[in-house]
């Protein structure tokens, strides 16, 4: 390449927006090399290809390639492109910016190699971490790939890189998630539940009855209970009043709740329960899901949900049923997981087990966390939490819609938006049908660690899940 007249090197930190341009990013789609990866999967060099999803966080992150950790002076990674191009910036996403950047080579579809930093070196910068967004005139060859190099001599702090594209234009573009339009287009309001539902303490895991009358969820650390177990999460419920809104809320107390963390996952119909680490009607504890009937003023023993291959005393599943209960999508990890909890599916037997847990594909899993699946009651749908897609930080809630009946081809996951999701966590989506509101978790604006909040869906979105009944 001929002389890159000037290079302007222009800081943005991460979490500051700027005006969207007509322009696209390329991000980065392959790996070419590397000096070292901190891990297989979790830190790898691959977690720095496709579109940020540690950003607008910043910090260490499992989502984003750190080296390994050495006495090593220097470090390096070459990332390749799918459509080699002219460009005129490259957008590096630093989520921990480590040591000095000393090194950045432009490659060809040749594989001739432009040194982009010469002899420039690049200043003495102070950020934790940042969008660093490097300008120059237009390439007159089309980049194909693209060589980092860091010096580390004057630190400890490794570099951990988020994502890496190209842009044909030297505006500042906007980084942000692929929201559902169905979101996007409605100017939405959540609302936090009242005290009474939510309180000091933390409030998880929202769960409708089928026709709304109640809403379970789980609680921590609230001495009013009828529970003994004031340390990990009991489940208690609230009734509607009438007006779409609930009445105080009341402990299950122990026929349900028991020393472990208990949760409510599914509301299979009125007084038929899906709960995770339930009591014993006999005493003892169940560990694992089961399905608990309410008859005759009495909760009874439950039955246990036998699950090919999975041990009946793992903890903390996610789970949910399709309507007809011949599919279970649940979260969990396995040696087969993409990095952290993978959501997984199986299907109903003759013998009403479920079959050995298939894990759900790349498209919607992640070397993230992938958890709190919820199915549509069209079936068409599945709406979930993920720290490991595109967001507005932490987890937040996506929307995928299947393509097949294997039940392992889904679209590319969006994000639910802003209306609902934010910096912090956001979780446990919950609707049924005829009920204008979805109800979920969130930290934003909790009284405790989480709180339960609510939105009215736009009734367009109501039709698309099935959420609004024929008659």
């Amino acid at each position: 390449m001929k002389k890159l007249l000037s290079l302007i090197l222009i800081i943005n930190l991460l979490g500051t927006f700027s005006l969207l341009s007509a322009q696209e990013i390329q991000w980065a789609g392959k790996v070419l090399a590397f000096s070292s990866q901190a891990g297989e999967k979790l830190n790898s060099a691959e977690q720095a290809l496709g579109t940020p999803n540690v950003y607008p966080q910043d910090g260490s992150n499992d989502l984003a390639w750190k080296p390994k950790f050495t006495f090593s002076p220097r470090e390096y990674l070459m990332l390749g492109f799918l459509q080699p191009m002219e460009i005129q910036q490259i957008m590096l996403v630093e989520s921990v910016k480590g040591g000095e950047i000393e090194k950045l080579v432009l490659y060809d579809t040749q594989g001739k190699a432009y040194d982009l930093m010469g002899a420039y070196g690049e200043k003495n910068y102070s950020e934790y971490s940042r969008v660093l967004r490097i300008k120059f005139p237009r390439t007159e060859f089309k980049v194909a790939a693209i060589q980092i190099g860091w010096n580390l001599e004057e630190t400890m702090l490794r570099p951990e890189l988020d994502a890496v594209g190209i842009v044909d234009s030297q505006e500042d573009l906007l980084i942000k998630p692929d929201v559902l339009a169905d979101m996007a287009s409605f100017n939405l309001r959540r609302e936090e539940m009242p005290y009474g539902v939510n309180s000091t303490s933390t409030e998880a895991c929202p769960s409708l009855s089928p026709k709304a009358k109640k809403l379970y969820f789980s609680r921590t650390d609230w001495s009013s209970g009828k529970s003994t177990n004031w340390s990990n999460f009991n489940i208690w419920f609230c009734e509607d009043n009438g007006y779409s809104r609930f009445n105080m809320a009341e402990d299950l107390g122990p026929e349900l709740n028991n020393a472990d963390n208990n949760y409510v996952d599914q509301v299979l119909d009125e007084g038929l329960l899906v709960v995770e680490n339930g009591g014993l009607k006999r005493g003892g504890s169940l560990k694992g899901p089961a399905i608990f009937s309410f008859q005759n003023y009495e909760w009874g023993n439950p039955t246990p949900i036998l699950i090919e291959n999975l041990p009946v005393a793992i903890n903390n599943l996610d789970l949910n049923f399709s309507p007809d209960r011949k599919v279970l999508v649940l979260s969990t990890e396995t040696g087969k997981s993409q990095g952290h909890n993978d959501l997984y599916v199986c299907f109903q037997k003759e013998d009403e087990a479920y079959t050995e847990p298939l894990n759900m594909g790349s498209v919607l899993n992640t070397a993230g966390v992938e958890s709190a699946p919820w199915i549509s009651p069209n079936q068409r749908f599945l709406i979930f939490t993920s720290n490991g897609h595109p967001g507005f930080g932490g987890y937040d809630l996506f929307i995928s819609m299947r393509m097949d009946d294997s039940w392992t081809n889904w679209s590319v996951p969006q994000n639910l938006g802003s209306q609902i999701n934010s910096k912090e966590l956001e979780c446990y989506f919950t609707a049924v049908v005829d009920h204008p509101y979805a109800y979920f978790c969130s930290a934003k604006d909790a009284q405790g660690s989480t709180d339960i909040f609510r939105i009215e869906l736009p009734e367009g979105l109501r039709k698309k899940l099935g959420l609004i009944s024929e008659n």
